[in-house]
């Protein structure tokens, strides 16, 4: 149980760092730049959009 929490924790630390990659070099992201590059629900997405 404790390794698949900090495994979540990882994957959003590396979606956090690929969000301030893109705003930094192109100056935007959206939302299917993270679900293309990570896999991720368009729900997941937002929530990580928004923190």
């Amino acid at each position: 149980m404790e390794n698949d929490r900090s495994e979540l924790r990882w994957g959003v630390e590396q979606r956090l760092e690929f969000i301030e990659f893109r705003l930094f070099w192109e100056g935007h992201v959206n939302r299917s730049d993270l679900m293309d590059q990570f896999g991720v629900s368009v729900n997941q997405a937002s929530t990580d959009l928004n923190r």
